[in-house]
């Protein structure tokens, strides 16, 4: 698994599609379960976890389910804990568990990059298949 992110409209999704090809591409934002696990990369992970916090739904475990389909999924996410904390209840109960999927995603996560602009800054590189 790899995760990508940053702010809104800085590149992520471009950034990774120039890096790693031409890849299937499930919108977070409207994307069915069959699109879901069919997907090389999930992009708008945060509005997924929007969708299914508004359903009631738990996102406890939306990276295991993720990763049981596909261990090498592209999670590609806003970035929405930064600057000041949402008065709303329910905008801060999304904003958290935003924070929380994202922190599962990047503990199973062989690569992790911050995009800022259109250029990724590494966080996490993890050598598979190396041994010393």
């Amino acid at each position: 698994m790899e995760v990508y992110f940053g702010g809104a409209f800085q590149g992520k999704l471009d950034y990774v599609l120039k890096k790693k090809g031409n890849l299937r591409v499930a919108d977070g934002k409207d994307c069915d379960e069959k699109q879901l696990q069919s997907a090389d990369i999930v992009n708008h992970l945060h509005l997924l976890i929007q969708r299914r916090i508004a359903v009631g739904e738990s996102t406890d475990t939306l990276i295991e389910e993720l990763y049981a389909v596909n261990p090498q999924m592209i999670l590609i996410c806003d970035e929405v804990g930064s600057g000041i904390v949402p008065l709303e209840r329910k905008d801060r109960i999304y904003r958290e568990s935003v924070g929380r999927v994202l922190c599962a995603a990047v503990a199973k996560s062989d690569r992790v990059e911050r995009i800022l602009c259109g250029i990724g800054q590494c966080l996490k590189q993890e050598s598979v298949g190396i041994t010393k």
